[in-house]
């Protein structure tokens, strides 16, 4: 397999706290509707989930940061996307699984994906 291509780092250095109630209309249900479409793009915020099942136990945890960074790294890598109405997701492939293991062994957290 070729060497992952990776994101700028410097395009997102920006970290922000967002403390909202939970409900149908505050302005976090709005922000992440907004980040929703935006997946798939390089406008994308980082808030909404952007993978499917294969991966969700390991990106559950992770931060805003963490998404934005995966998410760049499968669009510059061409991880297949599945776009519908108002959003979509990247399908898992063998290419966003070493995407996946490479950055969390980064960052010191050993989540392995294993193929069942």
């Amino acid at each position: 397999m070729k060497d992952l291509i990776k994101p700028k780092l410097d395009s997102y250095n920006v970290n922000i706290q967002i403390n909202f109630p939970k409900n149908t209309r505050t302005n976090w249900n709005r922000l992440w509707k907004l980040d929703k479409k935006l997946i798939g793009t390089k406008e994308y915020m980082g808030f909404a989930w952007f993978w499917d099942h294969e991966i969700k136990y390991y990106m559950r945890e992770s931060t805003a940061k963490d998404k934005k960074y995966i998410h760049d790294s499968f669009i510059l890598n061409k991880v297949p996307f599945i776009k519908y109405k108002n959003g979509g997701y990247f399908k898992t492939n063998k290419t966003a699984e070493k995407i996946v293991d490479n950055y969390f062994e980064k960052k010191g957290l050993n989540y392995k994906y294993e193929q069942k």
